[in-house]
């Protein structure tokens, strides 16, 4: 099953740790610990490491630019997914999925929205969005550029391109792990992973732990 517009994941074939839209309930409480794999702009083809490097995750988050209905069915093969559309996504799926989504974690609250960043920063549209949602963290893709900071006590993850390769740049995912009221990510380089027997979770990760409040700007 494809999410309609305002349907929170794909159907999941395991009970597991779960987020939700803000409006619902979930599973999830402060004390819970929960590992989510992020995900972006696959353009309709999915990196053969992906299903590797999400190994034994709770959650799958896409940040846009799916490319196919094909793409979210595989995902959902290895968790349950919450996603948005991409600019360049086709209109049926830009029908079916929002543009941008809060998923509530018990106490923390994530941010899913496509193009965040242009040459000159954040755009002033996704910073009115997060003045007004308050996330903790924040996941974007549209650049293929991975990026993993905290801004004013906000975390923010560009997973990267797990499609196609766009030019020279690496193609990557992330893993955000939830624990106790914290959130920290890494990424997993695809190129590395694939063909490879080990878990996704050991080697070739890049990681930054960051704590993480609510922020009223960025």
């Amino acid at each position: 099953m494809i999410p309609r517009r305002g349907d929170a994941c794909v159907a999941p074939t395991h009970p597991r740790p779960s987020c939700g839209d803000r409006a619902r309930s979930t599973g999830y409480t402060a004390h819970s610990s929960m590992v989510i794999g992020l995900i972006s702009d696959t353009h309709a083809q999915l990196h053969p490491g992906v299903r590797r490097a999400f190994h034994g995750v709770d959650q799958v988050w896409h940040a846009g630019d799916v490319g196919s209905d094909a793409v979210l069915l595989e995902l959902a093969e290895i968790a349950p997914v919450t996603a948005i559309h991409g600019n360049a996504d086709p209109v049926d799926l830009q029908q079916r999925l929002p543009a941008h989504r809060v998923i509530g974690c018990g106490d923390l609250r994530g941010l899913l929205v496509h193009h965040a960043q242009d040459g000159k920063g954040w755009r002033p549209e996704v910073a009115a969005l997060i003045e007004a949602t308050r996330p903790h963290i924040v996941v974007f893709g549209h650049s293929h550029v991975q990026y993993l900071a905290e801004h004013a006590g906000v975390l923010f993850v560009n997973p990267g391109g797990a499609g196609r390769r766009r030019f020279q740049l690496r193609r990557s995912v992330a893993l955000l792990s939830i624990a106790g009221g914290r959130a920290q990510a890494r990424f997993v380089w695809l190129d590395s992973i694939a063909g490879r027997p080990s878990a996704a979770h050991q080697p070739q990760l890049d990681q930054q732990k960051r704590p993480t409040r609510r922020s009223t700007a960025i």
